[in-house]
Formats: C-alpha cells, sequence, structure tokens
C-alpha cells in the first residue's frame, strides 16, 4: 500500500496485546504510540493516522499536543494531519470501550480470571471471507487481551482539532452496524467498504 500511494507506512506495535503479566492496559498503548508518533513528527513528518478496533480508543487520545497545525505555530516540524478511524471504535472523553458497549460484553467476547480477555467465533467474525488455511494462520497468532484495556477511559477527542474520517467496512461482522453508525455520525464523515481488512485487498480500500 506503501508503494501505491507513494508514501512511508509505519505499523505500530500495542503493548498491551498479549502482556504478561496482563497489568498493561489504555494508558501503556497510549504512551508508545504518542512516543512513536512524536518521534515521526520531530523528524518532519506529516502524518496520516489510520487505526482499527480497539486502536481507535487510543488513537484519539495519542495526539494530543501534536496536531500539525499546533506544532507548527510552535515552531516544531511535521504533525498528525488526519486520523481515519477504520472499523474502529470513536470514543468520546470519560468513556471506556465497555462503556461504548452499553456496559455488556459483546457475545464473543470473553473476559476470563487471569486477566485477559479473548475472543470467540474468529473464522465468522474477523475472517469469514478468507479461506480455511488462512483463516487458521490468523487465529494462530491472536493473543488475549488484557482486561483493563476495556475499563480504562479516554480522556481526549481529537476530532475537534483535525481532520477525521470514519472508514465503516461493509462486511464488518465483528461490530454491529448500529454502533459504526454511531461512531461515523461522531466524526461527521462515513465512508463505506470486512473486519481486519488490512490482510488483503489494500489497493480497493485505497
Amino acid at each position: 500500500m506503501a508503494d501505491f500511494l507513494f508514501v512511508n507506512a509505519e505499523a505500530v506495535p500495542t503493548p498491551s496485546v498479549g502482556a504478561i503479566p496482563p497489568n498493561k492496559g489504555l494508558h501503556t498503548d497510549i504512551d508508545y504510540t504518542k512516543n512513536f508518533l512524536r518521534e515521526l513528527s520531530d523528524k518532519g513528518r506529516q502524518i496520516v493516522l489510520i487505526t482499527h478496533s480497539y486502536g481507535g480508543m487510543f488513537s484519539a487520545n495519542v495526539v494530543e499536543g501534536l496536531a500539525y497545525y499546533q506544532r507548527s505555530k510552535a515552531g516544531s516540524p511535521g504533525g498528525v494531519i488526519m486520523v481515519m478511524w477504520m472499523a474502529a471504535f470513536v470514543t468520546p472523553k470519560g468513556q471506556s470501550l465497555l462503556d461504548m458497549l452499553g456496559g455488556n460484553w459483546l457475545p464473543w467476547v470473553l473476559p476470563k480470571d487471569d486477566g485477559y480477555t479473548y475472543s470467540s467465533q474468529q473464522e465468522a467474525l474477523f475472517y469469514h471471507d478468507m479461506t480455511s488455511e488462512a483463516q487458521q494462520a490468523a487465529i494462530a497468532k491472536l493473543k488475549g487481551q488484557p482486561t483493563q484495556t476495556f475499563l480504562e477511559k479516554v480522556g481526549y477527542e481529537c476530532w475537534h482539532d483535525m481532520p477525521s474520517m470514519y472508514l465503516s467496512c461493509d462486511k464488518d461482522q465483528a461490530l454491529p452496524l448500529a454502533f459504526r453508525e454511531v461512531f461515523a455520525k461522531v466524526l461527521g464523515n462515513p465512508g463505506l467498504f470486512s473486519h481486519r481488512r488490512l490482510l488483503f485487498s489494500l489497493l480497493e480500500c485505497a
């Protein structure tokens, strides 16, 4: 996709995923990603931040103070010029991921006593439009998510400070359409194009 768009692309790791012990959460991911973006900004990079699923939760926080226009006014190079939520959670300030689900876990989201939350029905919900072989390869890479990531609250609404867009994947089986419509309305710019779309068909999305 980077070659197609003639831009540099960076994939940012999420420290909370599979963390041992499960003591890393939303704020750990916020701090890590913010430092990552700050380093890119200091190199003069103008950044379009693309978020997916849970990534939408912490991404709204990480750009606080890193907007291109804010850094420009301060005489600093680079910065975030746009945030795009792709089948991702758009979470208002003071809300947690579980709050956004109405306080109820989705049927396929399984919190356990070991401090992690796991998914189920992955073939049907995440990878329904892939071959069986590809499904199993993707599922084998999944890790438990510390439950605290679902409980910690967001502290910033970046869409007030920079251009923002929501891409609602039309074949997404994991996040109900009603939720995605609410998220898109918050940003005011819905678009249409399956959960985990990043695995393939990148040119189609572009």
